[in-house]
């Protein structure tokens, strides 16, 4: 579903994505694990359509991500972004209802499913606080809501998505993330840990200095991968 092929951007000089190759395929998570600075970041905004590589191209489903192609691709997206990104004086039901007006729903449709989105996810009790006075954690979770709330979405990319949730919450949100994989939803999130808390056998790209210098779908045991992160990182 996802390609990236010898894809490298740059910023004032500095490669920050250095020939990257990675197939991801649909209904399948992949963590891209790395450090601060490894390219994680860039490599979602690269996959968002938010900037173009300066070499090589991406492609989802054939299509490469330039032009026109861009609003179609976007319309199938679902996305936490790195850090809550809502709209301070808007409800926290406001805030995941929009993101499905902006597709194209009824106000009415919007506002029922992400009533549901917040009661499945229990955290129905802050639907009429403003997102401005809410806690760190909270504001991820209705961040986190606002993207699951897309049913119809093809394609979830969380950039850091546990990075404000206590141990409990980050395995809750790698549950929820794995439950998207079975219904055939292609899962791509990044994480500076090895993998998410609370899954097994996930696939785990590891960027290092903007290459890809670990792909746990070539190991030949799952712990393999661990191993060879924790004698990098020493």
């Amino acid at each position: 579903m996802v390609r990236f092929f010898q894809v490298a951007r740059a910023y004032a000089g500095a490669e920050v994505l250095v020939d990257v190759n990675l197939s991801i395929d649909k209904g399948e998570l992949v963590v891209i694990n790395g450090a601060a600075g490894s390219g994680k970041s860039t490599l979602v905004r690269l996959l968002l359509g938010l900037e173009a590589p300066d070499r090589g191209w991406i492609t989802v489903d054939g299509f490469t991500l330039a032009g026109a192609s861009l609003a179609a691709h976007r319309r199938r997206l679902a996305v936490i972004p790195q850090g809550a990104s809502l709209i301070s004086d808007l409800t926290a039901l406001r805030n995941v209802a929009l993101s499905l007006e902006v597709a194209g729903a009824s106000r009415l449709f919007a506002l029922r499913s992400a009533m549901e989105m917040l009661e499945q996810l229990g955290i129905d009790r802050l639907s009429e606080r403003l997102a401005g006075s809410l806690s760190s954690g909270e504001k991820q979770w209705v961040t986190i809501a606002r993207a699951l709330v897309r049913e119809q979405a093809q394609l979830l990319i969380a950039d850091e998505p546990s990075a404000h949730l206590d141990p409990g919450g980050a395995e809750l949100l790698a549950r929820l993330l794995d439950e998207r994989r079975r219904r055939g939803v292609t899962v791509i999130a990044t994480s500076q840990q090895t993998g998410l808390p609370g899954l097994v056998g996930q696939r785990v790209v590891m960027l290092d200095q903007g290459r890809v210098a670990l792909d746990s779908a070539a190991m030949d045991s799952p712990s393999e991968i661990a191993g060879l992160a924790q004698a990098r990182a020493s």
